[in-house]
């Protein structure tokens, strides 16, 4: 949290209202819609903590911030050609060029990124298992929000154009990383 606030002041967002009519439940996990300060809804993410008798409930701040490894910016500046995560809204487009020019090999998709004008394109081989799986969710939706990882090619000739290289989970909310137990 520190590295993404930097050396910028934090403030509470100010919740006001959830959603109750929405809410839905995965697991520890339940998601809604909340109403902050400033009048604007958002989709939160809760997890209940439990600790014998007592529990507790924390937002999920990585998917209410929509937290990526790097900004947009970033990105487009740096180019990684190592996958990165990111937590994004998804759209289906049809821009296709440089690298990714066959549309017949490639979906193209437009990537927003919350609380960032700043849009990426990006790309996923139709034949690979994560475009079969986004051609199949596009056909119910207009846009997702998902938690995916991209990169950039060798040498690429755009910042604004990534390929999608693995699909993590449809949402912001990750699932937790499983804590291995040694054999004793």
């Amino acid at each position: 949290m520190e590295e993404y606030y930097g050396n910028e002041e934090f403030e509470p967002e100010g919740f006001e209202e959830l959603n109750r009519g929405e809410i839905r439940y995965r697991g520890d996990f339940f998601t809604s819609f909340v109403r902050i300060g400033d009048f604007s809804s958002g989709p939160v993410a809760v997890e209940r903590f439990e600790d014998g008798d007592d529990f507790s409930y924390r937002v999920d701040w990585e998917s209410w911030v929509g937290y990526c490894e790097m900004s947009a910016e970033d990105l487009v500046r740096a180019k990684p050609t190592e996958p990165k995560l990111l937590r994004i809204m998804l759209r289906q487009d049809s821009y296709y060029n440089y690298g990714y020019s066959d549309d017949r090999v490639w979906a193209a998709y437009r990537l927003g990124f919350r609380n960032s004008d700043r849009t990426l394109l990006a790309y996923a081989r139709r034949d690979s298992k994560e475009g079969e799986l986004l051609a199949e969710l596009f056909r119910d939706s207009a846009e997702l929000l998902y938690t995916l990882k991209v990169r950039y090619p060798e040498n690429a000739r755009s910042g604004e154009q990534v390929e999608i290289v693995e699909l993590l989970e449809q949402g912001w909310i990750g699932n937790p990383p499983k804590v291995e137990e040694e054999n004793e």
